[in-house]
């Protein structure tokens, strides 16, 4: 623990006899400097300020040396007044566009192009030389008499010889034709979910967006398991906060206004007067369904508990439908949102949350389902 600085002490002295002194006597202690001269506040040898005040500037030498505190100080530019730091002071400018991703991957050569059309050049000349005579053809020769049929030889007596060697298999036949195609077989089991894929690379840094000139409060949940009953009806509702991120969201049963939120630890408290307009709900599944015949439709709600009441009520309009419902085979990942402005104002004091349900429609009304969550209100 760092030991109290003789300048911070000289300074909680300084101000506690002013406001002591003002007390008593009803008036402001008033130190008026020389011309051209400041108001110090000195050591015991007078060698160094603890505290000076001069033409407008106070300095405190010895401040850098001093205890380290948790809380940051402002003031008000119009009359210097100290005090602490309003909601969204110290949110500092918009950082600079990203970098320009690197160049990506060369393209498939394109197709080879047509065969140019053939040439046109002339065809040369037939040579001229002279084709020879032809010969004289020579006389026919007379043909010579048809000679005498010779006797019948005797027949043979020889052994029968052996039977040859089998002769070469013959030329396959031809294909017979195609037969007619079978009847469709029935529809195999849903397989198992594959693996996850492999993460895309990450896209070029997208423009600037234009600042914007509210207060915007964000909240998230990383589980936020709700379910719908027999009916299609909510049954176990998710409540997350106007602002943080959380685990795991609490969940209770759905119910048209609850009397007792403070005890979910998820209620809080505006600390001045605000116009909210904007609520938008963004939801990605968690876990792989079979609704065939049946749409589960998620649902977001703004909840008010006015200053001074322990009853929560939904505020009136500031609710919407996440698109697309979950229905058919959904799949893990699947992303819904939805977003609705309705500006209500709210004093301070009053506490809000924000509840997450589900409802069904279809064959299967009774359902579970899990999501990560992120929601926002923007003023």
């Amino acid at each position: 623990m760092r030991a109290a600085n003789p300048a911070i002490n000289s300074l909680c002295l300084c101000i506690s006899l002013a406001l002591t002194v003002g007390a008593a006597q009803a008036a402001d202690v008033v130190v008026a400097a020389p011309t051209g001269g400041g108001f110090s506040v000195r050591d015991s040898a007078n060698s160094s300020d603890w505290l000076r005040v001069y033409n407008g500037t106070v300095n405190i030498p010895a401040l850098g040396s001093s205890a380290i505190q948790a809380n940051v100080l402002c003031f008000d530019i119009a009359t210097g007044t100290l005090g602490p730091c309003a909601t969204g002071a110290l949110v500092g400018p918009t950082g600079a566009t990203g970098l320009v991703g690197a160049m990506g991957a060369t393209g498939v050569s394109g197709a080879t192009g047509a065969t140019g059309a053939t040439g046109f050049g002339a065809t040369g000349a037939t040579g001229s030389g002279m084709i020879g005579a032809a010969g004289v053809t020579g006389a026919t020769g007379i043909q010579g008499p048809v000679g005498m049929t010779g006797a019948t030889g005797a027949t043979g007596s020889g052994v029968t010889g052996a039977i040859g060697n089998t002769g070469p298999a013959g030329v396959t036949g031809a294909n017979g034709s195609t037969g007619s195609t079978g009847a469709t077989g029935t529809l195999g089991a849903t397989g198992v979910t594959g693996a996850f894929g492999v993460t895309g690379a990450t896209g070029s840094t997208g423009v600037t967006g234009v600042a914007g000139s509210g207060v915007v409060f964000l909240s998230s949940s990383t589980s936020a398991v709700i379910t719908s009953l027999s009916g299609g009806l909510a049954g176990n509702v998710a409540i997350l906060p106007l602002s943080g991120s959380i685990g795991t969201a609490p969940t209770v049963a759905s119910a048209p206004t609850y009397s007792n939120p403070t005890s979910w630890g998820a209620m809080q408290a505006l600390p001045m007067a605000i116009t909210l307009q904007t609520l938008q709900l963004t939801m990605v599944n968690l876990t792989a369904q079979s609704l065939l015949g049946t749409t589960v439709t998620p649902t977001v709600r703004l909840f008010k508990v006015p200053a001074g009441s322990t009853t929560g009520s939904p505020v009136p309009g500031f609710n919407c439908n996440a698109t697309p419902p979950l229905t058919g085979i959904v799949a893990i990942g699947q992303l819904s949102s939805c977003i609705v402005t309705t500006p209500t104002s709210f004093v301070a004091g009053d506490a809000v949350f924000v509840e997450i349900s589900e409802s069904a429609t279809g064959l299967g009304l009774v359902n579970t389902s899990n999501f990560t969550v992120s929601a926002s209100v923007a003023q």
